[in-house]
């Protein structure tokens, strides 16, 4: 089955900087590798995450073609005050320029596609422009469920704060739920993705098709260390992941008389934000699977979020024990205790923690079948298996 597929993007996949980037760069790298797929590429450029066609030039093959366009996606207090008053998501707004249309308009009245692909419901609100212009299949590669974001900041706000997440919430629920209804297909990177699409009547066909990588990528190291050394890495410009770090530090770490420091690194953390003699920052790293070897147990304290947390996937593949709430392992097909340990409350990551600095073999143990975990469910080799049936249900 040969076919022409637009893959279009809220941001660059590459470099691959953070989860986001690398699911989005899952599905590139698949289709430009299938010799039966012809691959466009519409990127969005912002100011977290620009255009840099060298860095797709050094992944891709140079068959695919790459369009970008720069949008500002900047909050604006202003703009913020003033979406309060229509009935349109700010949130989904700021991806959306004349620029940007005109061009997708040209891009896919010249070339006849077979599947069109939405990465996230920031360019899947392009669908009502792009309908008219193509006989295209469209497809909406779902990494998590918006609005339920953003239920969960109002859940946890005060006052002010809590009214306008409520109302972002309720507004990007209506226009997550149009964008789903307009769709001929969604993929869903978790079952509560689909479940929660299946909630909300949508009746349009969902496959779930949770992060996969290259293993070839993945070779762990052991770090040969005295005693087990913990750390976090993530986008500390993601709201939830500085949430969870800092509730993580002052609740459990501060209490924790561990002979290792706690490694940090992440886009837009900064040294003064934990000043203290049993953390240590490091910031923004070039390469993410280079600092997770450096050390043994990944720590995961997400009290929110939607979707799969890939780092979780990628330090499994690399041998690593990781220590997460439910809702940070949320989507991931794990065995608690077995190749991953769960703990929620302040308590019970002071209890593993301890249990781990006094077992020294119990955090390799866990890494070894994590490794296997990821062989068996989250391996790229099999894309197509899923993929490729799916995509012929819906022609």
């Amino acid at each position: 089955m040969a076919f022409k597929i637009l893959q279009i993007t809220h941001k660059p996949p590459f470099p691959k900087i953070d989860g986001g980037c690398l699911e989005i760069a899952k599905m590139s790298n698949h289709y430009d590798s299938n010799k039966n797929i012809e691959l466009d590429i519409f990127s969005l450029s912002t100011y977290k995450h620009p255009f840099i066609k060298n860095e797709f030039e050094k992944t891709l093959s140079n068959h695919v073609n790459l369009f970008s366009i720069q949008v500002n996606t900047k909050p604006s207090f202003f703009q913020a005050i003033r979406s309060l008053f229509t009935n349109e998501s700010y949130n989904l707004n700021r991806f959306v320029n004349k620029e940007v249309i005109e061009k997708l308009t040209e891009i896919v009245e010249n070339k006849h596609y077979d599947f069109i692909q939405f990465e996230s419901i920031y360019t899947g609100q392009f669908i009502s422009f792009l309908k008219p212009h193509s006989q295209a299949t469209f497809i909406l590669n779902a990494p998590n469920v918006e609005f339920n974001l953003w239920k969960q900041h109002a859940s946890k706000a005060t006052f002010i704060k809590k009214w306008y997440f409520n109302s972002l919430s309720k507004k990007l629920k209506k226009q997550e739920i149009s964008i789903w209804n307009q769709m001929d297909g969604i993929i869903c990177i978790t079952k509560e993705i689909k479940e929660t699409i299946e909630k909300n009547k949508i009746q349009v066909p969902t496959l779930v098709l949770p992060f996969k990588l290259d293993l070839k990528e993945y070779n762990g190291t052991n770090t040969n260390n005295n005693s087990p050394s913990f750390f976090h890495i993530g986008a500390m410009d993601w709201e939830p992941n500085s949430e969870g770090i800092n509730w993580f530090i002052t609740h459990i770490w501060n209490s924790i008389s561990s002979p290792t420091k706690l490694h940090l690194a992440g886009k837009g953390i900064k040294n003064e934000d934990y000043k203290m003699d049993s953390v240590q920052v490091h910031g923004f790293v070039d390469n993410a699977l280079d600092f997770i070897n450096s050390y043994d147990i990944m720590i995961v304290p997400l009290l929110k979020g939607s979707g799969m947390r890939i780092k979780i996937i990628e330090a499994m593949a690399l041998g690593k024990c990781v220590i997460s709430t439910k809702k940070g392992a949320e989507g991931i097909n794990y065995t608690d205790h077995i190749n991953i340990w769960i703990a929620n409350t302040p308590d019970e990551f002071k209890t593993v923690i301890n249990q781990f600095i006094e077992d020294k073999k119990l955090a390799g143990q866990i890494g070894s079948a994590a490794r296997k975990l990821v062989e068996e469910e989250y391996n790229s080799n099999n894309l197509d298996e899923e993929l490729i049936p799916f995509f012929k249900t819906l022609k």
